[in-house]
């Protein structure tokens, strides 16, 4: 990769070629005021070009070095303020809550990535049982070079269902991914407890290729304690949001934290309650 914009008169010798520097930046009136009409000094031109275009020609250099891309002397403005807040990293971001397509912005060629699974759902619950918190969904992040222009396929997860009233086990929460790139699978879902208390905990959600992956958090089983029964907590996201934590005895459990948590199993003393449902995955594109 190479810039078209070059340095004017580097090779100027100070006071000879160009106007001495301490004079220059001294309270020298030709710069103060700008020259007047009549043939300007061709030394002070020198040393005010050559100011100038060292500066424009350090920034082309660091935009060809950062984003590996030709920067050339073509009159596209547009383009040229795209590709310096691409190198800033100041230029924007995508959210994705639902899938969709990603459009590469013109000027950028490399872009941020941060997946979250969907958190599963926690179990339902009847008399003297208690439900399984839903895990928490996987994390992947990846610095992903792109082609200004391409469309890349984004997949977010939804969050597991809630387990039925009664000890219907919870739903998995799905996967989420960018195109191929990286992605995250959704947690599991907790068993529910019809008048008993599983044992048997749920996988957790885990990342892959990204430079960083990362698991979901297990969750927990319920509990009986002096005739009381309580559901188990979910797990939590990496990064991402918490688990629904226990209300207590005899209620319809918490929900999952958005993203990727999993919901809390529900408990019951008497009656039939519904578990909470895990929360839906996130991708997010910064550049």
């Amino acid at each position: 990769m190479a810039t078209e914009i070059k340095p004017f008169a580097p090779s100027a010798v100070d006071g000879v070629g160009a106007t001495a520097l301490a004079s220059y930046v001294g309270a020298l009136a030709a710069r103060l005021n700008g020259v007047g009409s009549g043939i300007a000094d061709p030394l002070l031109y020198n040393r005010a070009m050559r100011q100038a275009t060292f500066m424009a020609a350090g920034l082309a250099e660091a935009l060809t070095d950062i984003l590996g891309v030709d920067i050339n002397d073509d009159g596209d403005l547009a383009l040229l303020e795209a590709r310096i807040k691409a190198a800033l990293r100041l230029a924007g971001s995508a959210v994705f809550t639902s899938s969709g397509t990603f459009v590469v912005p013109e000027g950028v060629t490399k872009v941020r990535v941060r997946v979250w699974g969907a958190g599963g759902g926690g179990g339902g619950s009847a008399t003297n049982g208690a439900g399984v918190g839903g895990s928490g969904g996987g994390y992947s992040e990846e610095l992903v070079t792109v082609t200004p222009g391409a469309s890349v396929t984004v997949t977010v997860g939804a969050g597991g269902a809630a387990g039925t009233a009664g000890g219907g086990d919870g739903g998995p929460g799905g996967t989420s991914s960018f195109g191929a790139f990286c992605s995250a699978t959704g947690g599991g879902g907790g068993a529910g407890g019809p008048g008993t208390l599983p044992t048997t905990g749920p996988t957790p959600g885990s990342g892959s290729g990204g430079d960083l992956n990362r698991s979901g958090q297990f969750s927990s089983f319920g509990t009986g304690i002096g005739g009381q029964y309580y559901g188990g907590p979910g797990g939590a996201a990496p990064f991402g949001g918490p688990p629904g934590h226990a209300l207590g005895t005899n209620f319809a459990a918490a929900a999952g934290g958005f993203p990727g948590g999993g919901g809390n199993g529900s408990g019951s003393s008497g009656g039939a309650f519904a578990g909470g449902g895990g929360a839906a995955g996130l991708v997010l594109v910064e550049w």
